[in-house]
């Protein structure tokens, strides 16, 4: 498992943009809207999205005794394997895998003091697995929401192997 970022929560997505960018001077690596990732792999984020991927098990107000502010997010080549191997150290789950809606199988779960671990396939997978199933280069971006110049040389090293 390799970790790839931290995500933090900000409550105006446009003034913390400001802030980051014309005032840190960051540069945006991958633009979702409501995702927004910099060189140097952390992230801000709404988080009214964040509870709608993690869904009914996480907590909706201020008032839980988990930190719901920040996440550690890591990327693993065996989600599944993963996910049971914590399942059977008995750490505490959000929800078990599921696939988002760009695509990424990922899974929420706590530390033990409370702070949230997601963790997803990695982006290269996805992108591998979705060619497996048959989506094109366009497809793939499409519902990725990777540009084209991350996606296509990874298809065209699968392609050579």
């Amino acid at each position: 498992m390799k970790y790839v970022s931290s995500i933090i929560m900000v409550s105006n997505l446009g003034k913390s943009r400001h802030f980051y960018e014309d005032i840190l001077h960051q540069i945006v690596k991958f633009d979702f809207g409501y995702n927004i990732t910099y060189e140097g792999d952390f992230a801000i984020q709404q988080p009214s999205y964040f509870r709608r991927m993690a869904g009914t098990n996480f907590p909706k107000n201020g008032k839980s005794n988990r930190s719901s502010r920040a996440v550690l997010y890591f990327e693993s080549d065996e989600v599944q394997a993963c996910e049971r191997r914590l399942r059977r150290l008995d750490v505490q789950f959000i929800h078990g895998i599921q696939e988002q809606h760009w695509g990424q199988r990922v899974f929420r779960c706590y530390d033990p003091d409370g702070y949230i671990i997601e963790i997803g396939e990695t982006r290269e997978e996805l992108v591998l697995r979705l060619a497996g199933e048959g989506l094109s280069l366009d497809e793939i971006c499409s519902k990725s929401g990777y540009p084209e110049s991350f996606v296509s040389p990874l298809l065209e090293s699968d392609n050579q192997e």
